[in-house]
């Protein structure tokens, strides 16, 4: 974003800081803060709510614990990604925190282009907006069997 600012829409420098840059040191600012507080509150809240479940669940807790320590082992608290990757349990766990406690209840979309759903005929036209009902489909028991209940399996 930075570099950003000093380039004009031609392409060309521009360390002036005048019409035709693309980002101004407000925008770069904004962009910044949104980014900063948009990845902290959801991962903030998606990791309140896991805790919270696995506290009413307690055999849940257990099984994570469990699957945590085999992985572990003796790693003196230094977990890399990849030690996060190789347990399938723990991304169940978030998984099923992010189906019954979504941060995004609902997303807004613009299509782009028309689109035309194969079978039912039904067509969104481009500039159309379009609404997913997120917590809807996520707590509906059209998709699971017992949609309120936490179950990482």
């Amino acid at each position: 974003m930075m570099e950003a600012e000093y380039i004009n829409s031609n392409g060309e420098q521009n360390n002036n800081n005048k019409t035709g840059s693309k980002l101004t040191q407000d925008q770069i600012f904004a962009q910044a803060l949104t980014y900063f507080l948009a990845g902290t509150k959801t991962t903030s809240t998606v990791l309140a709510f896991c805790t919270y479940v696995l506290a009413v669940n307690p055999d849940c807790q257990q099984r994570l614990y469990d699957e945590i320590q085999a992985i572990t082992g003796n790693q003196n608290g230094d977990i890399g990604y990849e030690t996060l990757d190789s347990m399938p349990y723990l991304d169940a766990c978030v998984s099923e925190t992010l189906r019954l406690y979504s941060p995004f209840p609902r997303v807004k979309r613009v299509a782009n282009t028309d689109y035309t759903f194969p079978g039912i005929g039904l067509t969104i036209k481009a500039g159309q907006r379009v609404e997913i009902p997120v917590h809807a489909m996520h707590r509906s028991p059209d998709n699971f069997v017992d949609p309120d209940k936490f179950n990482p399996d």
